[in-house]
């Protein structure tokens, strides 16, 4: 639907990130409106290109931490008619952007530049609150059909922003003032209504209001410098003087000042930091100098990161055990004391460390996961599978390496209809359905004439074939 792309690309802030996500084609232009239905097929659908497309940060850790900050926010809504997705983009620019069905992705940027974890939730439940209102749903009516000069133009966008510059914002400008602008019906009301409802989440969490103020003041500080050139239609989230006012007024009624910063917020800004980075060396030599300045427990957990990643896992080790001996367990801390023993083929100790901290925290993503790895690793495949299939029976999103690693599993066991399966979901999850298809063809075909397991994986294939016909009808 040629509309809902313009849509989706203009529903993010107006620092315009590197690498925009190539949306497909998701629609009729018959329709004035979605229905929760189509919300979420649109959705799912987005999260399949996303995946298969994008450049996500695909660490159990960084997902957990940015899926629970969300529900947490979520749970205060009234009434929801959607299973929140929350993923990190790895581009170092900041940006959030929230897609229909309950889709929203962030920056690593933006998590970087968050100065605690409220200003990050602020910006969370500003996309939820664009969700739960179903805004882009609303913006769309009355609309019609993109040209072809339109598509093609922004398709040009999509592909130029991939590689930088001032091109894109030109051939988007151009193409969305030529072709639909003045038919899209986006308003600043959107805007004022995100973040009245994002103020409420914010308090009602028990996080800070006035983190979404000190946010929008840095936003705003930033924008200044693009004002003078970036087309309004661009400015998607502008953040004017007049609604950092109005944000400012309402935090003022909140009386709480929010909880303190957890710890496992500076581990998830550090960790994410890492990942962004892809000049590690450089980085190191920065952490370091900073940590001799200042040598605080994220700053400590960030450089054992990167000496692990540059070769120093005995430095790491030595510098996580410090770092547990003062600041006490964490699963974080747990996580990458294990890689840098596992890096020095100390394996039985990193399983030590990981069967220790799975007592205290048994359904703890990042711990689970990283113990089914080594695990496989180890050969005791048995217990990896179990430990899996147990995580997946008791998690309605699990990502496409969960997944991966269940079906290397079974695959080990022999069991080619539970690794055929796995597989399917996996590709299936990556936007590579058709290989699903075929791989759920060979799970039908080891299966046999088996009556419990035949059915559901016919199911499934024909499921996955009505997807794919779906998107090929609509390219």
């Amino acid at each position: 639907m040629p509309k809902l792309l313009i849509l989706l690309l203009l529903f993010s802030p107006p620092i315009w990130a590197e690498g925009t996500l190539a949306i497909p084609d998701i629609g009729s232009s018959a329709d004035s409106s979605l229905s929760l239905r189509e919300e979420q097929e649109l959705g799912s659908q987005f999260m399949r290109h996303t995946w298969g497309q994008a450049n996500l940060i695909d660490d159990p850790e960084i997902e957990a931490y940015i899926q629970a900050l969300g529900e947490q926010l979520v749970s205060h809504l009234d009434d929801s008619p959607y299973r929140y997705t929350f993923f990190v983009v790895n581009s170092a620019q900041i940006n959030a952007f929230a897609v229909p069905g309950g889709y929203i992705g962030i920056n690593a940027g933006l998590i970087i530049a968050a100065d605690n974890e409220s200003e990050l939730a602020s910006v969370l439940a500003h996309e939820i609150a664009h969700v739960s209102q179903r805004h882009i749903s609303r913006s769309i009516e009355g609309s019609s059909g993109a040209s072809f000069i339109t598509i093609a133009s922004i398709l040009a966008a999509i592909a130029l922003s991939s590689q930088g510059g001032d091109a894109s914002l030109a051939a988007l400008s151009i193409g969305v003032a030529t072709g639909q602008q003045s038919r899209i019906n986006y308003t600043r009301t959107h805007e004022k209504e995100a973040d009245r409802i994002g103020i409420q989440l914010l308090a009602g969490a028990n996080y800070d209001p006035q983190g979404m103020v000190n946010f929008f003041e840095k936003l705003h500080q930033n924008n200044r410098y693009y004002e003078s050139g970036m087309p309004e239609i661009l400015m998607t989230h502008p953040v004017t003087l007049s609604r950092i006012s109005d944000a400012k007024n309402r935090a003022a009624q909140y009386s709480q000042k929010g909880v303190a910063d957890k710890a496992t917020f500076q581990y998830f800004r550090a960790k994410v930091r890492v990942f962004n980075s892809n000049k590690k060396q450089q980085l190191e030599r920065e952490s370091r100098a900073l940590f001799n300045q200042h040598p605080l427990p994220e700053l400590t957990y960030q450089l054992a990161l990167l000496e692990n990643n540059n070769g120093k896992a005995l430095q790491a080790e030595k510098r996580l055990r410090q770092l547990i001996a003062d600041q006490g367990e964490h699963p974080w801390l747990t996580i990458a004391l294990a890689d840098s023993l596992q890096r020095q083929q100390k394996n039985s100790l990193a399983l030590q460390r990981y069967q220790q901290a799975l007592q205290v925290y048994p359904d703890n993503k990042g711990l689970t996961l990283g113990y089914a790895e080594l695990l496989l690793k180890q050969r005791s495949i048995n217990e990896a599978a179990t430990l899996l299939k147990a995580y997946l029976r008791t998690h309605h999103q699990p990502t496409p390496k969960v997944y991966q690693l269940y079906a290397q599993a079974e695959d080990q066991l022999g069991h080619a209809v539970e690794s055929s399966a796995a597989l399917a979901e996996y590709f299936h999850l990556r936007g590579q359905s058709m290989v699903a298809v075929q791989h759920l063809e060979n799970a039908i075909k080891a299966a046999g004439d088996d009556p419990y397991r035949l059915p559901a994986l016919i199911q499934r294939r024909d499921e996955i074939k009505e997807i794919v016909l779906a998107e090929q009808a609509g390219n």
